[in-house]
């Protein structure tokens, strides 16, 4: 059975994948799982990729021998732009989130909502994916504001009166 593991791939240990700042403040997200791209990442941070290139993800997983490249100490000394350059000249997939929302494939697909949000107003976000067909699900909202569900949580679904979520109110529990 599949355990927590944070911002890492569990079926694939050695894989690099999180989200760090760049130079020029945008946050980048790097996802990358195979022998292959980890050593090119760790090939385009300077690191000896032949190691990622010879140790399988399940060897690395059980021994932890070579961890994967430490791109959170790199990351923050490059822009986007030089970013985008390295990891297209190491034949790295990559797109931005502005890639996505814009992407005719995905609008068709309709993978990307908007949603009224009462502090941002219009938002644009991912949709439920993937789409079932019986059952296919539907984003009706972004995140709640703190409490707004208190009624809808603690009336509704754990049974409390009126008059409890009332006592709790005046006794500034929620």
């Amino acid at each position: 059975m599949p355990q927590r593991a944070g911002n890492q791939l569990a079926v694939a240990p050695g894989a690099v994948i999180n989200t760090y700042l760049s130079a020029d403040e945008v946050w980048i997200t790097v996802t990358s799982g195979t022998p292959r791209s980890v050593s090119n990442i760790a090939e385009l941070l300077g690191e000896p990729a032949d190691e990622y290139r010879t140790v399988s993800d399940s060897s690395r997983g059980r021994n932890a021998r070579q961890p994967p490249p430490r791109l959170d100490r790199r990351t923050p000394r490059r822009g986007v732009p030089r970013a985008d350059g390295e990891a297209r000249g190491r034949r790295l997939a990559h797109l931005h989130g502005q890639d996505i929302v814009n992407d005719p494939i995905y609008a068709e697909r309709e993978d990307i909502v908007e949603i009224e949000d009462a502090d941002l107003g219009t938002v644009r976000m991912q949709a439920v994916v993937p789409k079932m067909g019986s059952r296919p699900g539907s984003v009706w909202r972004t995140g709640p504001s703190l409490g707004q569900d208190n009624d809808l949580v603690l009336g509704e679904w754990l049974g409390k009166s009126d008059d409890e979520l009332a006592a709790l109110r005046s006794s500034g529990t929620i």
